[in-house]
């Protein structure tokens, strides 16, 4: 694997401070990569590992060919340490093997790196246990956390790094990545982009045979909504709440359909709706609406999605919304 920041997507800034740092041998004993999932905060802190053993960096960027570089591309280097969860949790155990070779100098040069992925499942042990470490930090050693929960970490911990925050990737990163994966043209994947919020992870879940699947048949269905007659729109309601894990996702689709209308409504061109693969019929429903009649829906979605964490009825809350829905065409 070739580790380097411009393989990396998004990010501009915080490529730019980590490389002034290497460049500059103003490395911080210890950082914090967090943000959401599938924003490429891994990628980046690997990128950055491999720029402190390369041994022809430019600019504080490693050069991907070297020895090191390939050593730390294929985890095999003597001086880069990384921790990963053990089913739910990094154990004190893992923590403590790190500490006993922390004190030796490296073997294979000027620095070490210890990877602490997924470092909000430090257990409280090894938690306190690796805080002793980063009160004492060796000269010659860098710590690397990545969480997307930084917030379960001990505040101790996090008052000894330097904090980076990963954001959201911009829709144009993630369609790239998709791409070059071969997972499908950007036409085709712009809909579950904009659902995934900037997750490149998320993205590829949601493209995947069986969401997409689940999500073109439940669209199809609120395609024809103002058109059903009761009894159907009850048997959509069950289908809709069958499957209990995936009932929180489907009201959220709900929710961006109802969303979509508004844009379509006020917006005009919907240039910025989610679901661009269904927008003639966004835009035939939303034509027979009001901004008013769009805002109750909006509300109404807000209010049962806010009431599924108190273990609901799917099915009828199901219900309840679809015939709410319908009911805002045959006011109109």
């Amino acid at each position: 694997m070739n580790l380097r920041f411009d393989t990396v997507r998004g990010h501009s800034s915080l490529k730019e401070t980590l490389l002034r740092a290497t460049s500059g041998k103003k490395v911080a004993h210890a950082y914090l990569f967090a943000g959401p999932e599938g924003t490429g905060k891994s990628l980046l802190a690997e990128a950055f590992a491999s720029a402190q053993f390369c041994l022809n960096p430019v600019g504080g960027e490693a050069c991907g060919a070297c020895v090191a570089c390939g050593k730390v591309g294929r985890d095999s280097h003597p001086d880069f340490i990384r921790l990963a969860p053990e089913g739910k949790f990094i154990k004190v155990d893992a923590v403590r093997a790190m500490m006993k070779r922390v004190p030796f100098p490296p073997l294979d040069g000027h620095v070490r790196v210890v990877l602490i992925e997924d470092a909000h499942t430090l257990n409280e042990t090894a938690s306190n246990a690796l805080l002793k470490t980063l009160e004492e930090p060796s000269s010659d050693t860098v710590f690397l956390l990545v969480t997307g929960f930084p917030e379960r970490l001990l505040d101790t911990i996090l008052s000894r790094c330097q904090i980076l925050r990963t954001g959201r990737l911009a829709e144009e990163d993630i369609l790239a990545v998709l791409e070059e994966l071969e997972l499908g043209d950007a036409p085709s994947n712009a809909s579950s982009v904009r659902l995934a919020d900037g997750s490149i992870s998320e993205a590829i879940r949601l493209i995947g045979e069986e969401n997409s699947e689940r999500r073109t048949t439940l669209l199809e269905s609120m395609s024809r909504l103002h058109e059903m007659g009761a009894s159907e729109t009850l048997r959509l309601a069950e289908q809709f709440a069958a499957d209990k894990a995936v009932v929180a996702e489907n009201f959220s689709l709900v929710r961006y359909w109802v969303r979509d209308w508004m844009l379509l409504l006020v917006g005009g061109d919907g240039a910025s709706i989610v679901n661009v693969d269904w927008r003639e019929a966004l835009r035939e429903q939303a034509g027979s609406l009001t901004v008013r009649d769009i805002t109750e829906a909006l509300r109404e979605v807000d209010r049962i999605q806010g009431n599924l964490r108190f273990n609901v009825n799917g099915k009828l809350t199901a219900e309840h919304l679809m015939l709410t829905l319908q009911g805002l065409w045959r006011e109109g």
